[in-house]
């Protein structure tokens, strides 16, 4: 989801999320988003799916909104191409799904 920058790339990203918001509509495969944790970010600590989801419902907003994490050669970790709007939307509906 990071670095995929081209279109192709993209296309592929939000059709691999319609598949991932299919599953969460079952309750039995839903639990697998839940119990499962990986790490993610390079750091040592695990999360779940829906922790992941989370992250990039929200990079953006949390890295330009807090102080302590802003720089001058900052940039949007996605933009407001269609592609990308799809992707957002795809992402909230997934977390909606799974409340």
């Amino acid at each position: 989801m990071h670095n995929g920058y081209k279109l192709d790339d993209k296309c592929l990203r939000n059709e691999l999320l319609i598949l991932i918001n299919y599953l969460m509509a079952d309750k039995k495969a839903l639990t697998f988003f839940y119990e499962n944790e990986t790490q993610f970010g390079g750091g040592d600590k695990y999360y779940n799916f829906i922790e992941v989801l989370l992250h990039f419902a929200t990079i953006d907003e949390n890295t330009f909104f807090d102080v302590t994490k802003k720089r001058k050669d900052m940039h949007l970790q996605f933009s407001t191409n269609s592609e990308d709007i799809e992707f957002k939307k795809l992402v909230w509906s997934g977390i909606l799904t799974a409340l």
